[in-house]
């Protein structure tokens, strides 16, 4: 019986991939498959800089430009996972969730994963550029109304971890 039940998963299998090809083939065919050139659109701040590369229905993508000792506000997602990636320069990463918070000093080449329910804040302790790449969940971004409080615990924090 077991080799039955393989047999027959690996002809629905099959049969499945054929008809996606068949599907490529003919959207293919009408031009329903394009590349298009994204338009990048750029945002100044007094902060820094932001470049988006990409943002559409399943993804987000953005170069990140910081300048040196900026502390931005925490951030909460509901829903969306973050990964940064560093291009150049050093930033601090400070998370929590619960009763648990880290500092994660990143580096030129470090990548880090930010997960749903975890509150966030980057500080940039050089120029700091990174790249930083989300699933896109509309208005899923909520920020901590106490930006001063939120600098002067991350300051309290590193200094007693460091």
């Amino acid at each position: 019986m077991g080799a039955a039940w393989y047999a027959l998963y690996f002809v629905l299998g099959l049969l499945c991939y054929l008809y996606f090809i068949k599907v490529y083939f003919y959207l293919l065919s009408k031009n329903k498959l394009i590349a298009k050139k994204v338009n990048i659109k750029n945002q100044k701040f007094l902060w820094g800089e932001e470049s988006y590369w990409t943002n559409n229905k399943l993804y987000m993508a953005k170069n990140i430009f910081l300048k040196r000792k900026t502390i931005l506000t925490k951030k909460f997602h509901k829903n969306t996972v973050k990964t940064f990636f560093i291009v150049s320069g050093r930033m601090d990463l400070f998370v929590e969730k619960g009763n648990s918070s880290h500092v994660i000093k990143l580096f030129v080449d470090d990548a880090y994963e930010i997960y749903p329910e975890t509150s966030y804040s980057i500080s940039a302790i050089t120029d700091v550029k990174y790249i930083e790449v989300s699933n896109y969940v509309a208005n899923d971004t909520y920020s901590h109304k106490k930006k001063e409080n939120d600098r002067q615990r991350y300051r309290n924090f590193t200094r007693k971890n460091n």
